[in-house]
């Protein structure tokens, strides 16, 4: 399992549909910065349900770009979950990768909170290693 921290650089979010149940649906581009064993710099796109119950499920794809253990490239992944009780709870599968990380598979996941800074957990496979047992 590799440990990553981020911090949030930006937060757009735009609503797209206000419904008259209560529900409104939103869209959002974030930018993050990592730091640790991932370096660099995201661009995550967000739909976002905001509930009358509070709980907000979302779904997105994020783009990194740096490195990764010391490998330079981007990866992109799956980032979904909810933000519920004070927290976004989330994260996915690994959906393509390129540079020295091109063939990289596993999945990332994340707890993060309303502080500075967040951990980002990945649990990957490099194309030059055997998958673990």
């Amino acid at each position: 399992m590799i440990e990553a921290k981020f911090n949030h650089l930006a937060w757009d979010e735009v609503p797209v549909t206000v419904y008259d149940d209560g529900h409104t649906l939103k869209q959002a581009e974030v930018r993050y910065r990592y730091t640790g064993a991932l370096e660099g710099e995201s661009t995550l796109r967000y739909q976002c349900l905001y509930t009358p119950e509070g709980a907000v499920p979302f779904v997105g794809v994020e783009r990194f770009v740096g490195r990764l253990n010391g490998r330079e490239g981007s990866i992109f992944w799956l980032n979904n979950g909810a933000w519920r009780d004070g927290a976004a709870i989330g994260g996915g599968e690994i959906l393509s990768a390129t540079g020295q990380l091109a063939g990289l598979r596993g999945t990332v996941r994340f707890h993060a909170v309303h502080q500075p800074e967040n951990t980002l957990f990945l649990d990957v496979t490099f194309p030059d290693e055997p998958p673990a047992e």
